[in-house]
């Protein structure tokens, strides 16, 4: 599995845990780089290194679209139509987690709290 497919299943695992969220929260509040995020993960059986981890994050959110709501276009469906559910995004993990944290200062190293 490519490093950050594992940041990933890191940050999925946070999200299905509280007990995990809360200690990723510590972890990550007022971090300056990702030593304490990738030790946690080390911990938890998740090996990447801080550059998977910095990649990861500069990928999915400093790098995310600047808008993400969908034209008037894009919602329309023919009559009938069967609609899908939007399969789970690495930034829409990655997000979810974030905002359920409360941090007294953002880990600025993750491109969160810009």
């Amino acid at each position: 599995m490519r490093a950050e497919a594992l940041v990933e299943s890191f940050i999925k695992a946070v999200n299905q845990d509280p007990k995990l969220l809360k200690e990723c929260q510590a972890a990550l509040d007022g971090s300056k780089n990702a030593k304490r995020f990738v030790a946690l993960a080390a911990k938890h059986g998740f090996k990447f290194s801080e550059s998977a981890a910095n990649s990861y994050f500069r990928r999915n959110l400093l790098s995310a679209p600047s808008s993400t709501a969908l034209s008037a276009k894009q919602v329309q469906y023919p009559v009938g139509a069967k609609v899908m559910k939007e399969p789970e995004s690495a930034l829409l993990e990655t997000v979810r987690m974030l905002h359920r944290m409360s941090f007294k200062k953002a880990p600025r190293w993750t491109g969160f709290g810009f």
